[in-house]
């Protein structure tokens, strides 16, 4: 585009001299947008064995243990809900726990971001009562909200531990984290929950879902 700018001339006299000549770019001026970050969705990392987490709480009489770290990235949750469902020669029969357990202060964004959080399964024999405990809890940082039940006893020897892959966070869904199976004679897990269900005498399936605080990115 040309723009013809003319001069006034001091003294009412007229200024002879062609106007000046200004070419001007006509494109538009790109605008760069930063690109916003991806979502930190959080991860559910299961305690390598030999944490010390796990030796506190052999000392305390836990027979078994385990303990997830809880990452919860840049979304925010309000809440995670953890139980074990269990089943009997390949059919569920009862659901253990079902505790909801509250996160603080989910409206602030950075300050899940600076915490830590863990869960715990754990399961204690009381010989004394021939029953067996289980407690399912989750600390952050110092402070514990924790819940405790307990059953009678397996009447059953063999008993194995299989730790299912890292996943991440996603609100809703349901996460199984571990599968624990016993038999009175042999028996196996897999990664395939619903195989591991039918082939064994008696499994436990550990399991926790998030919930998103309202206005998180999903």
């Amino acid at each position: 585009m040309l723009i013809a700018i003319g001069s006034l001339s001091l003294g009412g006299c007229q200024n002879n001299e062609a106007p000046a000549v200004i070419e001007q770019d006509d494109k538009e001026a790109v605008v760069k947008v930063k690109e916003q970050a991806p979502l930190d969705k959080g991860k559910i990392i299961q305690l390598p064995s030999d944490n010390a987490e796990y030796a506190i709480l052999k000392a305390g009489g836990v027979d078994i243990a385990m303990v997830y770290d809880l990452q919860l990235g840049s979304q925010r949750f309000t809440q995670v809900d953890a139980w074990i469902d269990r089943y009997d020669k390949g059919k569920f029969t009862s659901m253990i726990g079902v505790v909801p357990f509250e996160f603080i202060n989910a409206a602030d964004p950075s300050h899940q971001a600076n915490h830590e959080y863990k869960l715990y399964y754990t399961f204690s024999k009381l010989d004394s009562v021939e029953q067996e405990k289980i407690t399912i809890a989750l600390r952050e940082d110092q402070g514990l909200a924790m819940t405790e039940m307990t059953q009678p006893l397996k009447d059953l020897t063999s008993g194995i531990v299989h730790s299912l892959p890292v996943e991440e966070i996603i609100p809703g869904k349901t996460h199984d984290l571990a599968l624990l199976a016993w038999n009175k004679n042999s028996g196996g897990t897999t990664s395939d929950v619903e195989e591991t269900i039918k082939n064994n005498e008696l499994v436990y399936v550990l399991r926790c879902k998030f919930t998103a605080a309202e206005g998180s990115q999903s």
